[in-house]
């Protein structure tokens, strides 16, 4: 359940042969260097923090379909949350428009402003990025015509 291209990282790493993963090209080469060695072990601790931090908040335990990143989770969640409903549990496309109605995007950044101070550093540094993913994403969208089929990195209902 990591996002791309981490997921697709470190399955390079823990494949029989481990490779490297270049992100932007798509494809798997050798290790090659230091540089890569000190790399993928960045992916390695991004890929921790992801699970402890997964664990740490009950997404393991939400039931969501294969194909959701914890991170997709996690920015559910967060909807849930400002939204007032309980979570991370699909949301529907009228709730996603009263959402961007009502709230907003930058709804997000005060989501992002109430992380707990005791989190920091890499678990910190994800969960601010996942959300601001999250509101580049939602920024443009028009909550009177909205098509649900464009919008990612949320666990969606099919209504």
């Amino acid at each position: 359940r990591l996002d791309e291209p981490l997921a697709e990282q470190v399955a390079a790493l823990c494949a029989p042969r481990p490779a490297w993963f270049d992100a932007a090209s798509g494809e798997r080469r050798p290790v090659r260097d230091r540089g890569d060695l000190a790399a993928a072990r960045e992916w390695i601790a991004d890929a921790q923090t992801i699970v402890a931090l997964a664990r740490g908040l009950g997404l393991e335990r939400a039931g969501a379909p294969e194909g959701l990143s914890y991170g997709d989770l996690y920015r559910t969640a967060a909807v849930c949350r400002l939204l007032g409903v309980p979570g991370p549990r699909p949301i529907s496309s009228a709730e996603l428009a009263r959402f961007l109605r009502e709230q907003g995007p930058h709804a997000l950044a005060r989501a992002a402003q109430g992380i707990p101070a005791s989190l920091e550093g890499r678990a910190r540094a994800w969960l601010e990025r996942w959300l601001r993913e999250l509101a580049e994403q939602l920024a443009p969208l028009d909550p009177e015509r909205l098509e649900a089929r464009f919008v990612g990195a949320l666990w969606l209902s099919g209504e």
